[in-house]
């Protein structure tokens, strides 16, 4: 073996280690931070809660059994549909453990919808800024791989003019300006991002 596979090379669990973060995160700033043991029992309920949910979704169509199993998020990841499920779980799990509270939006939909890179980048970074530190983003990327298209979740705690600083589960702490797009992906702006691929999280009050 050339290589040993890496954590992340076939599970798809980057949706749930981003909402991790994200919850680490805003406990650290409303001086509340998570224990290990908390953060290790917020991942298995999100997984639970979302697992569950599935299951639900599963039991409704008209042949069930033909329907792609509900433990594949494992190694399929997760869409934005699967959010919110996991959002709940995490809104309620820091209200239960720290009495922590937590609003949540999607900032970039609605009137606010933005119809260039420019948007997007300005109105998230806004949003953002009018956290004042106590905010984060889940955002969602695609990119073409192999053929196909990959994705993957991240949590951004912040934006400059030309960079999303993140709290990511893979190597690499910016995802660059340059390097996205809101349209059709390129060589040169390889990662797509859309605007109901976003949330904001953020401590009330």
């Amino acid at each position: 073996m050339r290589s040993p596979m890496k954590q992340g090379d076939l599970d798809g669990l980057c949706g749930l280690y981003a909402l991790v973060n994200a919850a680490s995160y805003l406990s650290i700033k409303a001086g509340r931070p998570l224990r290990g043991k908390e953060r290790l029992e917020l991942f298995q309920r999100m997984a639970l809660r979302l697992y569950n949910c599935l299951e639900q979704r599963r039991s409704r169509r008209r042949d069930p059994d033909s329907a792609t199993p509900s433990i594949a998020f494992l190694w399929e990841g997760t869409s934005v549909r699967d959010l919110p499920p996991m959002l709940d779980e995490l809104r309620g799990f820091l209200l239960e453990k720290a009495e922590i509270r937590i609003e949540r939006s999607q900032p970039l939909l609605g009137n606010n919808r933005p119809q260039s890179l420019e948007q997007f980048w300005r109105r998230l970074r806004e949003s953002l800024d009018h956290g004042r530190g106590k905010s984060v983003a889940i955002v969602g990327y695609t990119w073409h791989s192999d053929g196909g298209e990959e994705g993957h979740w991240t949590c951004v705690k912040a934006m400059t003019e030309r960079r999303m600083i993140r709290l990511d589960s893979v190597k690499g702490k910016f995802l660059l300006r340059s390097r996205v797009t809101v349209r059709g992906p390129t060589r040169r702006h390889p990662y797509k991002l859309a605007p109901h691929d976003v949330y904001l999280l953020g401590l009330e009050g």
